[in-house]
């Protein structure tokens, strides 16, 4: 086998670079999976995994008086359970109101900050930009 048909099939058989660029992350990469997972339990954590914890501290917040005026309604509840003049149903219907839509702030939004961060990642052609091919061979 001549060097010529060696060098053709070893660049035929090399990948093309907008597969190399696709089959790896940029540095610094988030997955959005993980980041609406940790989210999902934890409040602000799955924003510092996106890397903009503070972009997180509404969302939690509203999350959390949500969680607080549940129990606090609960509380007075069992508190009053004989005492039939005190009703807390419309405090728990708030909390729970404020719980979801803390919640759900949280999870757009973190979806939107891991978005943002990896899109800024992503390094645009220019015109200008040459494109060559090389390969790699290890043993």
């Amino acid at each position: 086998m001549n060097v010529r048909t060696l060098a053709l099939a070893l660049a035929l058989a090399a990948p093309t670079p907008g597969f190399a660029q696709e089959a790896e992350p940029p540095s610094g990469h988030k997955e959005p999976v993980i980041a609406l997972a940790i989210e999902l339990f934890v409040p602000v954590l799955g924003h510092a995994y996106a890397g903009d914890a503070k972009r997180g501290i509404a969302p939690a917040v509203v999350h959390v008086a949500g969680v607080g005026l549940v129990i606090h309604a609960l509380n007075e509840n069992l508190n009053n359970l004989f005492n039939s003049e005190k009703d807390s149903r419309n405090v728990a219907i708030v909390g729970l109101a404020a719980f979801a839509v803390g919640k759900a702030w949280g999870l757009v939004s973190v979806a939107s900050t891991v978005g943002e961060r990896n899109a800024s990642l992503v390094v645009e052609p220019t015109p200008d930009r040459q494109v060559s091919v090389g390969i790699k061979v290890s043993f």
